[in-house]
């Protein structure tokens, strides 16, 4: 039986300027991301998804719609168990709360998607990755070990 971590991720995008809230992450997963972590044990992904917007940017989101998934799956040795790590994505333009611009896990700020995409270099690792779940091309992407992305 394979050892699961689920977490999840969401797009906040202003629906006045179009613009989407991006986390400069500086503990773990370091660089450019959408807000997201880990879901608790007994909460429900999308419970998850709500708690850890607000707390890692003080905003509380409404009305997520899933975009997709996205997971991995590696064994630590050959003969390990295998180990499976689920990232639920989520969007919304639906948002209340004034935004803490800078907390413990990083530094948030709004900007057009296409100067995100040309941020690309600060990215957290394989975020770029998660672009077509989060623009609709795709519902599902899986990687195992390390060979490339299939998306779905």
């Amino acid at each position: 039986m394979p050892t699961i971590t689920l977490t999840t991720m969401v797009m906040i995008q202003d629906p006045t300027t179009g613009e989407v809230l991006v986390q400069d992450r500086l503990l773990s997963w370091k660089g450019l991301a959408f807000p997201g972590g880990h879901v608790d044990e007994g909460e429900s992904v999308y419970d998850c998804a709500v708690r850890e917007v607000l707390e890692e940017t003080g905003l509380a989101v409404h009305d997520l719609q899933s975009c997709g998934t996205l997971h991995y799956s590696w064994h630590d040795t050959p003969e390990g168990e295998e180990k499976r790590y689920f990232i639920f994505l989520y969007r919304t333009c639906v948002f209340s709360g004034e935004l803490i611009p800078e907390m413990e896990e990083g530094r948030h700020f709004w900007v057009s998607i296409e100067e995100l995409k040309q941020l690309r270099h600060r990215f957290s690792p394989n975020f770029a990755n998660y672009f077509p779940i989060f623009f609709g091309e795709h519902s599902e992407a899986f990687k195992h070990e390390n060979s490339e992305f299939v998306y779905h």
